[in-house]
């Protein structure tokens, strides 16, 4: 077979052909390593402050905005808009003097010179400098200076360093003052600021660590509330002993304390340790725990004729007649570490031992004497109640010395219509208003003006009696709702809510155990902090009913021998 060969021609041609396909690839492949970069030909104004909005003018942007973005210095900057000539940039914070580059989708611009000013930030003062004037927790600090950013500290991207504590917003700003509240876990050391990603250091505040001096009394048991004496308490947050964590304190001022002592403690001699932001304190203030023996815990009550006296579980004697009063008797208290019993009724206020021995009436004689007294606290030698015939809240001293002081209600600006029931925990005194449906709060001294709490949610309809206990340092009130005054066969109830720091708003107010049985025609309540319950008369069946703080487990403690209990109380 003749075997047949390309002609000169065609292998001519086909060389040819390749070496224009060679370089039309070359020629492409030039083509695509090609790249036109953005240009930056004018950055207006040439230098700004970290916040301001600057115009990049040049040329090779993305025509979508999106599609940009710019580096001042290394920090990424916000775009508000642009096009493939111009955009106008946020100065991004931290941001500092140097060269600008535009990134238009992966191709990046030469640099471009471009100033970051400086406000010139500087605190001049604080005020005050220490944790003895501004305590952790509740105190303010007034920081002086120039050029503050007012918008940026007031919307949180501002915000004020205490050592140990950082990104505190402040609560009031203008350019030259900052006004900032002193955070529990703050520890000695300089103040600062942080203003558009930079910092600025001011001077040193000094936080004192609290300390104890004493505690009494010096013995206690289970049940009994001690005070302690010492400094810098404002600063803590927290007590235990052996270690138990105490849930139930007050502090009353910087130097002074309450501790109701729960159940379970032991028995022993115990230092009382503090807890002092997340660092636990021992002091060297010991307390002696002495065993529960021989005390009962005891119920006192009255139908208004009579006062009676009875173990709570119903054991023991009952005592009828127990102090020698008339029907004026309304209401009473009882201070177990003093061994007396108060009672207050119609124009009346008296004491007695707890066995009704040494009877002596202390105040008499309206209208400087101490009206319709309808609810009585015996607090820190010193009796406060409320006066329903005067609208009034009054105290005097508990051995009758001295003359009666009004707190609230001498002065129409104090909007007491329809006071109740009272409640004093620490250095603050709650009260019912009847007729405004609201809740009272003042001051045991009786200082400042009364507020007047709103509420969210469940609104009493009828308060009557109020109890208040401080669990973990946040009070909680306890509230009888005597429905069944306004709305007829309707079931009483008892709410309870926290107290919301140092405001004079209450949290939604909860209903113990709504609608459930027990709760009937009640007028006063109690709290029993050694065992966290709260304790009440239904009147219906004649019986002191209990149940757990949050409403749970209700039992009946102890049935009553009288068909109606105008006023108990248990200790």
């Amino acid at each position: 077979m003749k075997k047949s060969y390309p002609s000169f021609l065609q292998i001519h041609y086909l060389i040819i052909l390749f070496l224009v396909s060679v370089t039309l690839f070359s020629t492409s492949c030039k083509k695509e390593k090609e790249v036109t970069l953005p240009v930056i030909t004018a950055i207006s104004p040439d230098s700004a402050y970290i916040g301001d909005t600057v115009v990049v003018s040049g040329k090779f942007f993305e025509s979508y905005a999106e599609d940009n973005f710019a580096l001042f210095n290394g920090k990424a900057a916000r775009l508000i808009d642009g096009n493939e000539s111009q955009m106008r940039i946020i100065v991004p914070y931290g941001a500092e003097s140097g060269p600008v580059v535009i990134d238009a989708n992966h191709r990046i611009s030469a640099e471009f010179p471009f100033k970051v000013r400086s406000r010139g930030t500087v605190i001049t003062s604080i005020s005050p400098t220490n944790s003895e004037e501004a305590p952790l927790g509740s105190g303010v600090v007034e920081i002086k200076g120039k050029n503050f950013r007012t918008n940026d500290f007031l919307e949180g991207k501002a915000y004020v360093n205490f050592t140990n504590s950082e990104r505190n917003t402040v609560f009031y700003a203008t350019d030259t003052l900052l006004m900032v509240s002193v955070p529990q876990a703050a520890r000695t050391g300089s103040v600062s600021l942080v203003q558009e990603g930079l910092t600025f250091t001011g001077p040193v505040f000094t936080v004192k660590e609290p300390s104890l001096i004493s505690v009494s009394p010096a013995e206690a048991t289970e049940g009994m509330t001690i005070t302690l004496q010492g400094d810098a308490l404002f600063s803590v947050n927290g007590f235990s002993i052996n270690g138990k964590a105490i849930n139930s304190y007050s502090i009353l001022s910087n130097t002074e304390a309450q501790l109701t002592l729960p159940a379970g403690l032991g028995t022993g001699d115990f230092p009382i340790s503090m807890v002092f932001g997340d660092t636990p304190i021992t002091s060297e203030t010991k307390i002696t725990l002495k065993p529960l023996t021989n005390i009962i815990l005891t119920i006192y009550y009255t139908d208004g004729n009579s006062t009676y006296r009875r173990s709570i579980d119903g054991g023991g004697i009952e005592y009828n007649a127990l102090l020698p009063i008339s029907t004026s008797n309304r209401c009473m208290t009882v201070d177990r570490s003093a061994g007396k019993i108060y009672y207050g009724g119609f124009n009346a206020l008296a004491s007695a031992n707890l066995d009704g021995t040494d009877f002596k009436v202390l105040f008499q004689t309206d209208p400087t004497g101490p009206g319709i007294v309808t609810d009585l606290e015996a607090i820190n030698g010193k009796l406060y109640w409320t006066d329903s015939n005067n609208n009034q809240i009054k105290s005097a001293n508990v051995d009758g010395s001295g003359t009666i002081q009004i707190l609230y209600g001498d002065s129409p600006s104090d909007q007491i219509t329809g006071v109740f029931g009272i409640a004093v925990v620490g250095t603050d005194i709650f009260w019912t208003d009847q007729n405004s449906q609201k809740i009272g709060k003042g001051s045991i001294d009786g200082s400042g003006t009364p507020s007047f709490m709103t509420v969210s949610g469940t609104a009493p309809l009828f308060p009557l009696d109020i109890d208040a206990i401080a669990i973990s340092g946040t009070i909680r009130i306890y509230i009888v709702d005597q429905v069944s005054n306004i709305n007829w066969g309707e079931p009483d109830r008892i709410l309870w809510s926290n107290v919301n720091g140092t405001s004079v708003s209450l949290s939604s107010l909860n209903a113990l155990s709504p609608g459930a049985g027990g709760i009937s025609s009640t007028q006063f309540l109690t709290l029993e902090p050694t065992k966290q319950k709260v304790q009440w008369a239904d009147n219906s069946g004649y019986s002191l009913m209990e149940s757990n703080l949050d409403g749970g487990g209700i039992i009946t403690k102890s049935t009553l021998s009288t068909s109606y209990v105008n006023f108990f109380i248990v200790e």
